[in-house]
């Protein structure tokens, strides 16, 4: 299993090789690169747009459905009253697996996060990757359907 780096991703549903994973994740794209291969896209750049997240059993509620290619700040608020949940947002690859662009992990109850990534174009996901073990949850929360579909233009 892979040591947890600053994001995780779920080997059940992202589909990376150790090798891909540990070079992308030591990738660094705040010098404004613009390699389509970076899946790690946290950056300290100005965003262009906030899409606020709304996080319940087993729901992810965006605020708006799609942004603008760039810099998009993601406030995850966890509205829940009984379980710790996570935003990671995930990239749709051609071969229809996902890649990592970055999340905001273990939001407590009651609780808010946020991150800015520099996101291209194309169709994501907004998921909870929470697994059996992990802050307390019984359930893969991916699994019992915490993702919605989320689009950058």
């Amino acid at each position: 299993m892979l040591a947890r780096i600053p994001f995780r991703l779920s080997l059940a549903c992202l589909a990376l090789t150790g090798a891909a994973f540990v070079a992308a994740a030591c990738g660094d794209d705040d010098d404004g690169g613009n390699s389509e291969d970076a899946s790690f896209r946290i950056t300290k750049k100005a965003p262009n747009d906030t899409v606020k997240v709304d996080m319940i059993e087993f729901k992810m509620m965006p605020d708006k459905p799609s942004v603008a290619a760039g810099p998009t700040k993601f406030i995850a608020t966890n509205t829940s009253t009984t379980m710790v949940h996570e935003l990671a947002v995930l990239r749709v690859k051609d071969d229809g697996t996902f890649e990592n662009t970055g999340e905001v992990e273990d939001v407590a109850i009651g609780k808010s996060g946020e991150i800015v990534l520099d996101l291209p174009a194309g169709k994501y996901v907004l998921a909870c990757l929470l697994v059996p073990g992990e802050a307390g949850s019984t359930v893969d929360h991916f699994k019992e359907g915490m993702k919605i579909d989320f689009e950058v233009k």
